[in-house]
């Protein structure tokens, strides 16, 4: 008996940890998760109204993440304080570390422009719309919203 309630555990452990293969997460954050329940920071001045673990999401009615954005933050020298390198980024299972990653599994369609010095292009599947903005040729956000 105490083998089958251990099975149990580990395979309740192994099923709840982490974000479904086939979700993109950030940080360990995905749509659909329970969000923390301390949510001490709040922020005024963006598209989401927490932020935790470089992660900004807004909440349901039921607690969990509908719309979740990641902003890479530089100080007044222009230096990167949290960039794409500070984050793990995950979709259907592959980790997204750089931005010729991203640009290869959201981008297919996506053309530069030419002389711009920002640009942005949008993925959709069956379940998300996924907004990649880039400043001189680099992903400086991402946006996740349900379609």
């Amino acid at each position: 008996m105490k083998k089958y309630i251990i099975l149990l555990i580990t395979v309740l452990l192994l099923t709840g940890c982490g974000a479904p293969k086939d979700t993109l997460s950030i940080n360990g954050m995905y749509l659909g998760k329970k969000a923390p329940a301390d949510r001490d920071h709040l922020v005024m001045d963006a598209s989401f109204t927490y932020m935790d673990k470089d992660v900004g999401y807004d909440v349901d009615g039921e607690n969990r993440i509908e719309y979740m954005a990641f902003y890479t933050i530089r100080n007044a020298k222009g230096e990167p304080i949290c960039d794409l390198s500070d984050v793990e980024f995950m979709y259907h299972g592959e980790r997204l570390i750089t931005t010729e990653d991203i640009l290869a599994c959201f981008g297919a369609d996506y053309v530069p422009a030419v002389g711009e010095r920002y640009d942005s292009f949008t993925f959709e599947d069956d379940e998300l719309v996924v907004t990649v903005e880039l400043r001189e040729g680099e992903v400086i956000n991402i946006e996740v919203s349900p379609r």
